[in-house]
């Protein structure tokens, strides 16, 4: 009987670390697609940038 309660434990451990697992995966997750967004972003101020000084050469 001993031993089966040490397995249980063991057992719920792991449920336990494979929940943290996925946890920390989904926070990864976010941050990395706040970087790209923020990339994104960047990338599309450069354009207008851009296409602003295009605009005053023309005229």
């Amino acid at each position: 009987m001993e031993r089966k309660k040490i397995k249980k434990g063991r057992k719920k451990e792991r449920k336990r670390e494979r929940e943290r697992g996925k946890e920390r995966a989904r926070e990864k997750w976010k941050r990395e697609k706040k970087r790209v967004r923020e990339r994104v972003k960047q990338r599309n101020n450069l354009r207008v940038v851009i296409t602003n000084s295009e605009r005053k050469e023309k005229e």
